[in-house]
């Protein structure tokens, strides 16, 4: 068997193609939406919830519980504990973009010397409260 070196040159596109609209793009926004609105964890602490709650009610109801049973509950309430733990303490991957409040941005007033500076302004919020109408 004989061994051949070969030399090859090579031309490498790097433009950017558009191909048009991604297909899956609905689909991608859907696992965002489902991602961000964290379905599977809180239909797992619900079912969790159901489940300790019925594990309890039948360790009230027996009359005279053993260490296995005893230890059944414990095994449960220590797990959802844990679970539990993990669900408030998690984050999510910082992808999220969240909204800041809408600024204006307001051009000076009309002066001899316009240097180009804008100041930043803050739209007002609500009063706390508004006062009772009592015209009677």
């Amino acid at each position: 068997m004989t061994k051949k070196k070969v030399n090859i040159e090579l031309e490498v596109d790097t433009n950017v193609v558009n191909s048009g609209v991604n297909p899956f793009q609905k689909v991608i926004w859907l696992a965002r939406a489902v991602d961000s609105w964290r379905i599977f964890p809180r239909v797992f602490i619900t079912v969790y919830i159901f489940l300790l709650y019925e594990v309890v009610m039948w360790f009230m109801a027996l009359d005279n519980p053993n260490m296995e049973q005893a230890g059944l509950v414990s095994v449960i309430v220590g797990a959802g504990a844990a679970w539990f733990g993990l669900y408030v303490n998690s984050k999510g991957d910082g992808k999220v973009d969240i909204v800041k409040p809408q600024q204006i941005i307001v051009p000076p007033k009309k002066s001899n010397d316009y240097d180009n500076s804008y100041e930043e302004y803050q739209r007002p919020s609500a009063p706390a409260y508004l006062p009772d109408d009592n015209r009677g």
